[in-house]
Formats: structure tokens, C-alpha cells, sequence
């Protein structure tokens, strides 16, 4: 694994992919770029390393992961579509053995809401979600929006560990 570590620890994005029904695994591993006061901060420098289309009408999931070796990053998609049947919630995240996680929600409601009064003028951009978990735990993601298709890309975190 290529990016940096926090105490032997890298980070992996996963979001819930609607059209194929399961976890979708980024690729790349966050770049970590800065820790102090119990706080580490990271994210894709480029949209090369995280970019899909999202599906407008239904809710946004989300997971930040914590992994050690690259056997565990490799089988994190298997893992957690094998061990969960739907959507996951809070609580199904809690029965997986990981060195981090934390997940996140944008609700279709909150959804509909920022589409048509922010990104229908703006076209382009940043969202910030709060952690299930730990509500201090932050993920802000970039949307890029047209009359066809919604694209989110480039990642980042501030989480407390």
C-alpha cells in the first residue's frame, strides 16, 4: 500500500453503489496530510482516484475505514457485502473488525433540498456530511451536476482518533 499510515493504519472510501446493490471500494487509500490534537485529516488529491456517478433519487452511503495491511484492503467489498443483505445501517458496521470506521448519510430529503437550491445554480460543489458514529467525524465530497448525470469526486476527512 502506497499511501502514508497513521500509526501503521491507512484509510479506504467505500460508498453504497444503488445500480449494483453493494459496496463499492475506491482503488487508491486517502493521502493523510495532517494530525494534531487527536485529529487526522486526509483526502484524493485528484478526481482520478475517486469519481462515479451517483444516483440522484435515492439516499448517499458512505464508510471510512481503517485497515493495516493489504490483504484487508484487497477483501474489504467481499467482506462487507458478505456479512451485511441490505443497506447497512450503524449498526450493522459495528460487528466488522476494523481498526477504524465510520459511516455517512445524506438522506434523500437532505439530497433533494441541496440539488435543487444549491448545485442547479452552482453546478459544482462541496458537501460536508457528518459522521454516524461520531458526529465530530467529518467527510466533504465534491458534486458536479448537469442536466444528465450527477458525479462525485475527491474525498476528504477530518476525523478524531
Amino acid at each position: 500500500m502506497t499511501s502514508k499510515k497513521h500509526n501503521g493504519v491507512c484509510y479506504a472510501f467505500m460508498y453504497w453503489s444503488h445500480q449494483d446493490n453493494m459496496w463499492r471500494r475506491c482503488h487508491r487509500l486517502f493521502h493523510l496530510t495532517n494530525y494534531k490534537n487527536n485529529n487526522l485529516y486526509g483526502q484524493y488529491i485528484t478526481d482520478m482516484e475517486f469519481n462515479v456517478s451517483i444516483e440522484d433519487d435515492k439516499p448517499k452511503h458512505f464508510i471510512i475505514i481503517g485497515v493495516k495491511d493489504r490483504e484487508t484492503f484487497m477483501s474489504l467489498e467481499s467482506t462487507i457485502n458478505n456479512e451485511l443483505n441490505e443497506i447497512p445501517n450503524i449498526s450493522n458496521l459495528t460487528n466488522l473488525n476494523l481498526y477504524f470506521k465510520e459511516y455517512f448519510i445524506i438522506k434523500k430529503e437532505e439530497w433533494t433540498k441541496y440539488k435543487n437550491i444549491i448545485l442547479s445554480k452552482e453546478k459544482s460543489n462541496k458537501y460536508k456530511i457528518y459522521g454516524e458514529l461520531n458526529c465530530e467525524n467529518k467527510l466533504e465530497l465534491m458534486f458536479d451536476y448537469n442536466k444528465y448525470s450527477t458525479m462525485c469526486c475527491l474525498p476528504s476527512f477530518n476525523i478524531i482518533i
